[in-house]
């Protein structure tokens, strides 16, 4: 016998969504995929140009989950 991988394009379980916030203000954005081989979930932010994403530096007041949702407090 042999093994047999089966692979599936990326999916969204819980797809995020836009959102405004005010300065000062705690938000969390839920985020979940699924796929095979399994999915990694990185978090850009628009460029100045908003040519082109660019990874994030976070701050303190940021923080990623494990599962991908993105965590905003006291935002700036």
């Amino acid at each position: 016998t042999a093994p047999l991988f089966i692979t599936a394009p990326p999916w969204w379980i819980i797809e995020p969504v836009d959102l405004k916030i005010r300065k000062g203000s705690n938000a969390m954005i839920q985020c979940k995929a699924d796929g095979s081989p399994k999915v990694k979930v990185t978090w850009t932010k628009q460029s100045e140009s908003h040519q082109t994403p660019v990874f994030m530096n976070l701050p303190s007041n940021i923080h990623v989950f494990e599962i991908g949702t993105l965590s905003i407090s006291n935002a700036r």
